[in-house]
């Protein structure tokens, strides 16, 4: 019976061979080159520096480097400005109001990128709490926001996040 389960590969950090060109990042390896490569972490939360996966246009995984600080500076640099751009998060300082118009929750609030609405469908399935205090919103075009500290936000939006939770 054949095992259907893909081993991993770990990249060793003189395998890691990225360049911009254009918008794209293209990633050789062993001879191959990979066009429009994306990099993800593979435990965002806990191990943010650590097993970032490749991944190629197509969503095929490349290859896992173990820990970014054993890659090279300058590759290292191209790999965590993909990592910013792949990970944008907005962090939310005030809500302003909440409306719930045509089933979506419609949300007005201030973030430390500026003001911003968003939509939300299904609430409770679209907020991760992921401490105490900590909360991640995922809206219904999958953007992503944050709450660092539910305790630092002032009364009115500590009122209307908890209609979240």
């Amino acid at each position: 019976m054949q095992d259907n389960v893909t081993k991993a590969r770990y990249l060793l950090p003189g395998e890691i061979h990225v360049r911009a060109e254009d918008d794209r990042l293209i990633f050789d390896l062993g001879g191959t080159t990979y066009e429009d490569v994306r990099f993800r972490y593979a435990f965002p939360l806990s191990a943010p520096r650590q097993y970032v996966v490749i991944k190629d246009s197509d969503g095929a995984e490349i290859g896992i480097i173990p820990d970014l600080a054993s890659v090279e500076r300058s590759q290292r640099k191209i790999i965590l400005l993909a990592l910013r751009n792949e990970y944008f998060i907005p962090t939310i300082t005030r809500v302003e109001s909440v409306r719930d118009q045509f089933g979506v929750s419609v949300w007005d609030v201030q973030t430390d990128r500026g003001r911003c609405t968003f939509r939300l469908r299904g609430r409770h399935q679209n907020v991760t709490e992921t401490s105490d205090r900590r909360v991640l919103i995922t809206d219904v075009d999958s953007n992503r926001y944050e709450v660092k500290d539910c305790e630092s936000l002032d009364l009115k939006s500590r009122r209307l996040l908890s209609r979240l939770m």
